[in-house]
């Protein structure tokens, strides 16, 4: 007996949610122990950097993940800006910066803006593993009611089944761990009524919509 389509997509989400936080938990965890073993029992202030870091930013990945990947946490979103905040946080500004246009007027309804929230979280999260030595992020949503990602950077390589996914979606069954965000983000685009275009230049990938 196989899991249904959805448990399988809620089952990667977590993978990738370990995934990702392994990291900053590791490193508490290594900063607790420098503090053991340190016997003058004065706390040395780069351990305390280091565990107040990785703090800092194990809770702002988990309020990304839980608005980007959870249910009920974009249901409080009333607008893009909010959104902006949300994905500012989650990014670390010695590797990557945002800038932010939205058009007055661009969303028309809460559920709309939901699908749009959504979107450009994962959408972003996507590229953020595309350039893991960093780079530039331009969001852009016009009053046509279209969306344009655009990603500045020496080293970005998106895969060719992330970005496969996200074109042309796939079966459930298909999806992995490295590809389960583009689902999602396949999947939103559909409900929006939109698909994705690429162009790729030197140093810059831009994604933007189209009416399907």
């Amino acid at each position: 007996m196989q899991d249904a389509p959805d448990i399988i997509i809620s089952q990667l989400l977590s993978s990738r949610l370990c995934h990702d936080l392994i990291a900053p938990i590791s490193a508490v965890k290594t900063g607790l122990e420098l503090l053991s073993d340190i016997s003058s029992g004065e706390t040395d202030p780069q351990v305390s950097e280091l565990i107040m870091h990785s703090a800092e930013s194990l809770s702002r990945r988990l309020t990304f993940f839980r608005f980007a990947f959870g249910f009920s946490s974009v249901n409080h979103i009333k607008s893009l800006d909010e959104v902006h905040t949300i994905i500012d946080d989650y990014l670390d500004p010695k590797k990557h910066q945002i800038s932010w246009q939205v058009d007055t007027g661009f969303v028309t309804s809460l559920p709309e803006l939901k699908f749009w929230a959504k979107l450009a979280a994962n959408l972003v999260s996507c590229c953020v593993d595309a350039t893991p030595y960093g780079g530039k992020l331009r969001v852009q949503f016009d009053h046509g009611g279209n969306f344009l990602l655009a990603l500045e950077s020496q080293t970005s390589t998106l895969p060719a089944e992330v970005k496969a996914t996200l074109e042309q979606g796939r079966p459930s069954n298909e999806v992995t761990t490295h590809t389960v965000q583009a689902y999602l983000s396949y999947s939103w685009l559909k409900s929006l009524g939109k698909r994705l275009i690429f162009e790729e230049h030197p140093n810059q990938l831009l994604l933007y919509t189209t009416p399907l």
